[in-house]
Order: C-alpha cells, then structure tokens, then sequence
C-alpha cells in the first residue's frame, strides 16, 4: 500500500500532466477510506481502499473542491470528483486518452 505522502505526490503529478489549474493541494485532508469506485472502466462497481486528496480551484467568491481518487494498493489514480461530475468526463477521449486543447 502506498504512504499518504505517496498518494499526494501522484495527485500533484496527475493534476499538473492535466494541466489543471488549482490553488493548493489540501495535504492535511487528504484521506484513506475503503469506498465503492465510481467511476471509469477499472474496478467499477467494487470496493477499494482509496486516498482521497482534495485539491481547490479559484473561483470569483470561495475555492471549489476537487477530490482525486488513488488505489492505495497501486497508486492508480482511478478518477477526480468535482461539483459538476468527473473531470475525465472533459479531459478524455472514449479511449481515455487526454483531449490536447492546445
């Protein structure tokens, strides 16, 4: 199983490769549950032992969470939930290749 300070390194990793835009990384948040995965094509449906870091966006009057999701016995990000849905949803294709907007 991964350290906490395993999984927000690989949050921090996966969040700038997406080239997402955030404020701060929560570190003193950050979580491990064993919770149903949600979302995406690998272990849906299951229950996993999971990190969950949550990292906040700008927004005009308070920061907005984000909440990414690590198999904690790998350090597979499995996907980040946010107040409209996944983010995956809009960064990848159906192939689950990262959409280039450049």
């Amino acid at each position: 199983m991964i350290s906490k300070e395993e999984a927000i390194r690989i949050a921090k990793e996966y969040i700038n490769e997406r080239k997402r835009l955030y404020l701060y990384v929560k570190e003193e948040k950050t979580y491990l549950e064993t919770s149903e995965v949600l979302y995406g094509k690998k272990d849906l449906g299951e229950e996993q032992d999971m990190w969950i870091v949550p990292y906040e966006v700008e927004s005009w009057d308070v920061p907005i969470p984000h909440f990414v999701h690590i198999k904690a016995e790998t350090g597979e990000v499995y996907y980040t939930m946010t107040q409209h849905g996944y983010a995956e949803d809009w960064e990848e294709d159906e192939d689950g290749n990262i959409i280039d907007e450049e």
